[in-house]
């Protein structure tokens, strides 16, 4: 995380967290200030799981319980070239899978014998799909939650509502995760500062078809321009862990 001396941390009667502060970084950053926080967040637990806790007891029975990581996290962390932690990890769930596909091999056994029983799917056995519930989600999930609390907690505060204006704002995906737990009051300023961004948008979308015309594509280009990548990344987030 770049460094916060600008920040100025002046209490102002309540002690305030480093996701407040880190919250008001993310705020000059282009994008949804939560996607980069998650970015910041994910790459620490990639850094931790490979050099500190890929051997760990308690990250091993995570792993056994998720199958491993999802798609894009297993992927992602093949990325580092870390290959003897990795492959630690990848003998210890081919290992896992081989009893448990045994167990299940034999509960099939014992359900062919009773063919009526194979009519009822629900009865049959559950295989857990790999990264049902991976641990990096997980981290995703909670940091993404602390994140939009405290965002919303501090949304009453002039200084720090100003600038949450004046950056690109949450996206829809966090959006929906901050009005869980906001107040109505909060919620309702967090929906109107959203409306404002998606009427901003749509202006600057009418702009940029309006220069697709003929008649005015020799106009000079502006943000317009970039309207739609930006209405996208308001839709599905940053494009954060990417490299």
């Amino acid at each position: 995380m770049p460094g916060l001396d600008w920040l100025g941390r002046q209490s102002r009667g309540e002690s305030k967290s480093l996701l407040y502060y880190d919250l008001r970084w993310a705020f000059r950053a282009s994008g949804c200030p939560v996607c980069h926080l998650c970015d910041e967040e994910i790459r620490r637990f990639y850094h931790w799981f490979l050099y500190q806790n890929y051997y760990a007891p308690s990250m091993m029975a995570k792993l056994q319980s998720s199958a491993g990581f999802c798609r894009e996290h297993a992927w992602r962390l093949l990325e580092y070239g870390v290959v003897y932690q990795i492959a630690v990890v990848a003998r210890y769930l081919v290992e896992d899978q081989q009893q448990k596909l045994g167990v299940l091999q034999a509960q099939f056994g014992q359900l062919s014998a009773q063919r009526r029983t194979w009519k009822r799917r629900a009865s049959l056995p559950r295989m857990a799909r790999p990264g049902e519930s991976c641990p990096a989600c997980q981290t995703l999930a909670n940091h993404a939650r602390s994140a939009t609390q405290t965002l919303a907690h501090w949304l009453a505060d002039e200084g720090f509502a100003a600038e949450y204006r004046a950056s690109d704002r949450l996206c829809l995906d966090h959006l929906a995760i901050a009005l869980e737990s906001a107040s109505p009051e909060t919620a309702a300023r967090l929906v109107e500062l959203t409306l404002e961004k998606l009427t901003a948008l749509a202006t600057e979308l009418e702009e940029y078809f309006r220069k697709v015309d003929y008649r005015f594509a020799d106009e000079p280009k502006g943000d317009e321009q970039t309207a739609w990548r930006r209405a996208i990344e308001t839709f599905v987030g940053w494009r954060y862990d990417s490299g």
